[in-house]
């Protein structure tokens, strides 16, 4: 008999027998959406005793149990427990036999704990380190301090998801919920998991919202083999509309979608090419996924393997070796803004019932042709045998042979029966696939062969022995991946030639095109009936979008006479550039923005927004385009109000006749005796009921009560000189020394006050390390940097707080326990008491409790819609400010200097210099020779630490430092 004889899943005579077996509770569920399915492909159905004693109409004996074709395992379990089938069994089965599970695969994919163990373990491998396609993720209660020290460090820019588990890996009814650990409620839930079992995962950044709701998509994958892989994607799943976060996320009964609804909204809303690029991404994250399955599962089998090397009754082969063997599983996964996937949850055994009450009556549908379209494939009987001999032998090397037929020590590669059954089920499944699409093997998937690759060499380190390798003959997917590439190209070599040329290696063929032609199949709703769909008119007005993601987008850049823009223009590229003739002078520029409630204005945010002419030098020439939102136009607005119950907007101070009298009043008030006093924005203004009238430039920031001195160069070096820190540098006497750990906007304090003490800035770059500037005020200050969090590493490898404060200090030591030294800490949004308590404590431990500390609070920031920085909306900035005003109470409970930059910057929150988390409140630009006061020639370049608002906060830093010192100027 030949191996396709033997393949084929069908005995030559007789009915067509399945079976259903597994836990009460999911046959209950599922049994007769499974029996319906069967028996419209004419099968006999076989149900436990239990079931066939309450259905005895609607269910068969057989006559002969072992000649059955498919059993269908319905359980929260490999099924090996006495439910379906034993692994020792899988061994006996016959070639035609099929049976739904991996043995293996539940301990890796769809169990929340293992799926977070796996996808941990797999970001060691480069490649899924740079591109991971699942969020950050901690098992409870053993990476509980883990858990504990990355959420502080990252602070309010991430949100988490506690899922529970149980025993059986699942929680029905208690499902994943937010978890806030700033919050005294937050820190009391935390601490039940340090005892009992749980997974908390990060939540996804600015998740895509359609109609305000987040969503998040089902996809059905089956895979029928997995070493090596072979798997496939349906075209059609559920899109789940979900409540908030304040409901837990629960599901909205009703509003659920089917893919062929998605797809047309995400092209009409984000274009056709976004919606290409998001099909991929998630198709290559579900690939991702089951590429790493394959390599752990072999790995576990080698473990095994080594364990049982001497019992021949060992069941090594059942991991990674089943060919009677596949699986229907369901991939959860969430898009982000910018529609790149993130797979949350994979669920091995989906819920198929029919009709559900928080679905709408399409799901039922799909459900249905997935099950119809899995029946079809593994039931297939189509004789391939000729087909993949041609193929063989057109894109066979000279480095393959064929075990038992013509295979030397030359050879790369042999092919082995295994590997032979497996050509020829992929070929037969390819045919009979229905609406799944191809996974692996598929075209326009060469691209992957590094992470193979990786994966083989990196996660399969550890080899079972040359003998044991070749007893098991079993090649993995890096093994066989030329060779079915190859075939894969043969397959389709006319479609490749006629339809896609090029764009066959792009992946188009494999990922798109299936999907959009199922979009015309019978189970696509029609615009018509869609109320959905419908509304989406109302989301694009006169050529401008409402939906707030368009915001920071251009949607055109127009020059004439007309110039080629290079890149060509895109609404996700920033830079570009344009040649022009000699004898062209001029070039008029203008531009229109996505959104309708921004435009687009040229040089700065105050630009014109209209057409608008620039003359053209030799060299280089810079034009600057601003997208401002214009839905609050005045440079003082109140659409970010983090404090609702105080008064915003401009208002007039009757109590002054004028500006000057305003500052001299200020100057004599008394000197404030913290930096976290409360303070205001004041402007001079012609009219305080016109902000065209106002001054802005002249604003300034001013406590009510009192005043902050602005000490003069002179009084700013006296002051840190007459610091006599213990900071002996290569036998160099005392000096005065500032410590600064913290982020980029410490960085910009650290800067400007360099600029103070020294006059100019020489020397500065945007370090992400530890920096010591030893040579400060003429050698007497030493002042010193260490950046803290390093949110860009791997979580695993990040600096905790207190490692970053001792790394610090080691490369400043000797000095004093007392206020001669300074330690400025803090950072945007990423501060917390338990910080705090982690510099007490590693101050303690350094016998420094003495030094002087000041905590710089939070900052205004991640305000916008930005793709790859996360966004927090109005409730959660309102959140950061009450948790500000904790920390500062906190702190000054503890005796800690504080200075509040949050109050300051929250108010001029658009005032932000460039970057993308709109937190920065200063640049460092070169200084030309016209603005250095000396008329000596410079040695080296000068820098400028630009930026009022950083200045006045910097300014408050330094009266803590300086307290005791008279002011000589007014604060400015």
């Amino acid at each position: 008999m030949t191996i396709e004889e033997m393949s084929i899943p069908g005995p030559k005579s007789g009915s067509k027998l399945a079976l259903i077996r597994g836990q009460r509770s999911v046959i209950s569920r599922d049994f007769a959406a499974y029996r319906s399915a069967l028996e419209r492909h004419h099968y006999t159905i076989d149900a436990p005793n239990w079931l066939r004693s309450k259905r005895r109409a609607s269910t068969q004996t057989a006559h002969n149990m072992t000649d059955w074709l498919i059993l269908f395992c319905l359980a929260f379990t490999d099924g090996d427990d006495g439910f379906c089938l034993q692994r020792k069994d899988i061994q006996s089965l016959k070639p035609y036999q099929k049976v739904n599970r991996i043995p293996g695969l539940r301990n890796l994919l769809w169990k929340r704990d293992t799926f977070c163990s796996t996808m941990t373990e797999a970001r060691k491998v480069h490649l899924i380190m740079k591109n991971p396609v699942t969020p950050l993720c901690f098992l409870m209660p053993n990476q509980f301090q883990q858990f504990v020290d990355v959420a502080e460090a990252l602070g309010y820019s991430a949100e988490w998801l506690l899922k529970p588990i149980s025993i059986g890996g699942h929680t029905p009814g208690n499902g994943p919920q937010m978890i806030n650990i700033f919050t005294n409620e937050g820190r009391d839930r935390l601490r039940e998991y340090n005892i009992k079992r749980a997974v908390i995962q990060q939540y996804v950044a600015n998740p895509l919202h359609i109609f305000g709701q987040p969503v998040n998509l089902r996809l059905y994958v089956i895979v029928t083999s997995m070493a090596p892989l072979r798997a496939y994607v349906h075209s059609e799943g559920l899109v789940f509309h979900r409540y908030e976060q304040n409901k837990n996320f629960k599901k909205i009964p009703g509003r659920t979608w089917i893919l062929s609804q998605f797809w047309p909204f995400i092209s009409k809303n984000f274009g056709t090419d976004k919606m290409k690029k998001a099909i991929n991404s998630i198709y290559r994250a579900i690939l991702q996924t089951l590429l790493i399955a394959e390599a752990m599962l072999i790995t576990q089998q080698q473990q095994h393997s080594r364990m049982h090397s001497n019992n021949i009754n060992s069941e090594r082969l059942l991991y990674a070796k089943c060919n009677s063997c596949f699986h229907l599983m369901a991939f959860d996964m969430i898009l982000n803004s910018s529609l790149e996937p993130f797979i949350i949850e994979v669920n091995g055994q989906p819920n198929m019932q029919e009709s559900r009450k928080d679905e709408s009556p399409l799901s039922g549908r799909v459900k249905k042709l997935v099950l119809d379209d899995v029946i079809d494939m593994i039931s297939a009987t189509d004789s391939v045998a000729n087909d993949v001999a041609e193929s063989l032998d057109e894109v066979i090397d000279d480095n393959i042979g064929v075990m038992g037929i013509s295979c030397h020590i030359s050879h790369d590669l042999c092919l082995s029966r295994d590997d032979l059954s497996y050509l020829l089920n992929a070929r037969r499944e390819s045919l009979n696939k229905g609406s799944f699409k191809s996974l692996y093997p598929a075209l326009g998937i060469d691209t992957y062969k590094q992470l193979i690759d990786e994966l083989s060499q990196l996660i399969v380190a550890q080899s079972v022995g040359q003998t044991a390798a070749n007893e098991m003959s079993v090649h993995k997917t890096a093994d066989l991946h030329p060779l079915l590439m190859s075939l894969e190209r043969y397959y389709y070599r006319h479609i490749i030639d006629e339809d896609y040329g090029d764009s066959a290696g792009t992946g188009d063929h494999s990922n798109h095109n299936q999907m959009v032609s199922f979009h015309n199949s019978s189970v696509y709703l029609n615009d018509k009936n869609n109320p959905f769909v419908d509304s989406l008119s109302s989301s694009t007005v006169n050529g401008c979008s409402d939906e707030p993601s368009t915001l920071p987008y251009l949607a055109s850049i127009e020059l004439s006479p007309t110039l080629q823009l290079m890149p060509p223009f895109s609404p996700l590229i920033t830079q570009y550039h344009c040649n022009a003739s000699y004898e062209q002078l001029m070039v008029t520029v203008w531009a229109k923005a996505q959104n309708c409630q921004t435009e687009v204005r040229l040089e700065d945010k105050f630009g014109p927004s209209r057409q608008t002419n620039y003359t053209l030098g030799i060299g280089v020439n810079k034009i600057s385009l601003v997208v401002v939102d214009i839905s609050h136009t005045e440079p003082w607005d109140c659409d970010m109000r983090v404090y609702p119950r105080n008064r915003c907007g401009l208002s007039e101070q009757n109590d002054y006749t004028d500006w000057r009298a305003y500052q001299y009043r200020q100057s004599l008030t008394t000197k404030c005796k913290t930096g976290a006093e409360s303070g205001q924005w004041a402007v001079p203004c012609g009219d305080c009921g016109n902000s065209t009238t106002c001054y802005w430039r002249e604003a300034r920031w001013d406590p009510i009560r009192c005043h902050y001195p602005r000490l003069s160069q002179k009084r700013l070096s006296s002051c840190l000189t007459n610091k006599k820190v213990a900071v002996n540098m290569m036998g160099r006497t005392p000096m005065g020394a500032i410590l600064f750990v913290g982020d980029s906007t410490n960085r910009g304090i650290m800067h400007y006050m360099i600029e103070r003490l020294n006059g100019t800035l020489i020397d500065w770059d945007k370090t992400h390390d530890l920096k010591i500037y030893p040579n400060m005020n003429k050698r007497k200050t030493v002042v010193s940097f260490a950046y803290y969090p390093k949110f860009w590493l791997p979580t695993n490898q990040r600096p905790s707080f207190d490692r970053a404060v001792y790394q610090l200090f080691e490369k400043v030591q000797p000095l004093e326990n007392n206020s001669n030294t300074v330690l400025i800490f803090g950072g945007v949004q990423w501060l917390a008491t338990q910080h705090i308590h982690m510099l007490l404590k590693t101050l303690a431990n350094l016998k420094l409790q003495g030094i002087k500390l000041v905590m710089k609070t939070l900052g205004a920031g991640f305000h916008q819609h930005i793709e790859g920085v996360h966004c927090l909306s109005l409730k959660e900035q309102q959140k950061l400010a009450l948790h500000n005003s904790e920390l500062i109470s906190y702190a000054l409970k503890l005796g800690i200097e504080v200075v509040d930059t949050y109050n300051i910057t929250i108010a001029k929150f658009k005032d932000f210099m460039p970057g993308k988390c709109a937190c920065h409140f200063h640049q460092i630009t070169d200084m030309s020779p016209n603005d250095i006061n000396s008329g000596q020639s410079q040695p080296h370049t000068t820098y400028r630490v630009e930026g009022l608002i950083n200045a006045i906060y910097t300014n408050v830093v330094i009266s803590r430092i300086c307290e005791n010192f008279e002011d000589e100027t007014d604060y400015r």
